[in-house]
């Protein structure tokens, strides 16, 4: 481990190569030290002013956060993807491309190539606002944490314990309140790098994000159905924006051969299943719609259902003011997407594999 003060007014810059090293440190400055990954969006508050921390604990040295790592276990495929992958990486690994598509497009998302050249996976989770918290959200993903008081040092939780859930009675509008110290992370790659695992609120100070697990069925398991994947982020232009309104939805579609199409090698595709939905945006955590989850599980599309749909979304969205946009427009916005977007996929016939 090295540690460097090029400058007095500078911090000190701590270089550990081991998550232990790395937690030794936070344990030693407490609040006057922060963890730092990419630090992209830590150089955007400084240079808008933002206080610097006495210390700064460097976890790039750290090389098995930045590993991608397959298995598998009794119920399929298992991936495991190092807090410090990068954004980049991560959207263009073919095994994130085959089999988690809505994880790759939310990465693409994120800012321009050289941000997501710098920028990490664990950062933009972290920051309990990032595109990618969104995607994981929908793919019902799992955060691994360091925890130095469990007894494996390794503990897990699910991706929505960093957000608030969408059955609470609280405006969407307020989660991000929640986020005391968003203003100290480091590409939210700061202390949001030990963030609680319980809540999306301050950082634990005995717990250290080491990467993200997602799964997917078996091939034998998703017989007869397929994934649906979508995300959108809209914002002012088309890249390198805070997203007024992010959504993602993922789902399985049962698949019927020649159900009553009358046409050779066709598939009709049917009943919905396993429904994710999740907005967000840059000023409040993302969340899923329940409601609107129950009301598409288990159903048949038709344009009774998308109607349905529309204003059931309608009714349970809430998120705040923007300054270029109301909360109207954010709302109609988000259930228009939505429903554009499952209807597209998930409605017509599938011949030979290929939606028609």
């Amino acid at each position: 481990m090295t540690t460097e003060n090029p400058l007095g007014n500078s911090p000190y810059v701590w270089r550990p190569h081991t998550v232990e090293e790395a937690w030794a440190i936070k344990q030693r400055f407490g609040e006057d030290a922060c963890y730092v990954a990419g630090g992209t969006l830590l150089q955007l508050q400084w240079e808008g002013g933002a206080g610097k921390p006495r210390h700064l604990i460097s976890l790039e040295g750290i090389q098995t956060l930045t590993q991608i790592r397959k298995s598998a276990d009794e119920e399929g495929l298992v991936l495991d993807i190092g807090a410090l992958c990068k954004l980049g990486t991560c959207k263009a690994h073919p095994l994130v491309v085959r089999n988690w598509p809505l994880l790759a497009a939310a990465c693409g998302a994120v800012g321009s190539p050289a941000v997501r050249n710098r920028a990490t996976l664990g950062g933009n989770v972290a920051n309990g606002h990032g595109d990618t918290l969104t995607a994981l959200l929908a793919l019902d993903g799992e955060l691994l944490w360091f925890d130095e008081n469990s007894r494996t040092s390794i503990t897990t939780a699910p991706v929505h314990s960093m957000v608030v859930s969408a059955d609470m009675d609280e405006d969407i509008g307020q989660s991000a309140d929640m986020d005391e110290d968003i203003g100290q992370s480091a590409d939210m790659n700061g202390d949001s790098f030990g963030r609680s695992a319980d809540t999306a609120g301050p950082p634990s100070p005995s717990r250290l994000l080491m990467g993200v697990r997602l799964r997917r069925e078996s091939n034998a398991a998703m017989s007869g159905l397929r994934h649906i994947s979508i995300f959108r982020k809209l914002g002012r232009r088309a890249a390198f924006v805070p997203s007024l309104v992010t959504v993602a939805a993922s789902c399985v579609q049962r698949m019927d051969e020649n159900a009553g199409s009358g046409q050779k090698n066709t598939v009709h595709a049917t009943q919905i299943d396993h429904v994710r939905l999740v907005v967000g945006a840059i000023d409040f955590a993302p969340r899923r719609l329940t409601a609107a989850e129950r009301l598409l599980e288990g159903a048949v599309p038709s344009p009774d259902l998308w109607h349905r749909l529309h204003a059931n979304i309608m009714a349970d969205l809430n998120p705040p003011d923007h300054a270029f946009a109301s909360a109207d427009y954010r709302r109609l916005t988000a259930a228009n997407v939505l429903v554009a977007q499952l209807a597209e996929a998930c409605s017509g016939f599938v011949k030979e594999g290929i939606q028609c």
